[in-house]
């Protein structure tokens, strides 16, 4: 997993890259960690070039949204492609999330 963050001022968004799978858990954890140091109350991950995930990835993007929510914030996931669409569809997942 590579990401790579940005911020338009009223938010932050993670691109995501590569794959989100249980390999990457910890990784994934001391950015939800850097971010919550920063007060992050609106949040995007760009899943555009995230090429795969699995039930754990899932997983961590719930943790994610629900860390937000916690601060009262705005979660989001945008644009999800080719297998990871497929898995947000399959899994119902995309009933969990907005997506934009």
């Amino acid at each position: 997993m590579e990401y790579l963050t940005s911020s338009d001022g009223k938010g932050i968004t993670v691109a995501l890259k590569g794959r989100l799978t249980f390999s990457h858990h910890d990784e994934f954890h001391k950015l939800l960690l850097d971010l919550a140091s920063k007060g992050v109350s609106q949040l995007v991950f760009d899943l555009s070039s995230l090429e795969a995930i699995d039930s754990v990835g899932l997983g961590l993007l719930m943790i994610a949204r629900d860390e937000i929510a916690s601060r009262h914030g705005r979660f989001a996931l945008r644009n999800p492609q080719g297998q990871v669409k497929r898995i947000f569809s399959i899994s119902k997942a995309d009933a969990l999330f907005t997506i934009l």
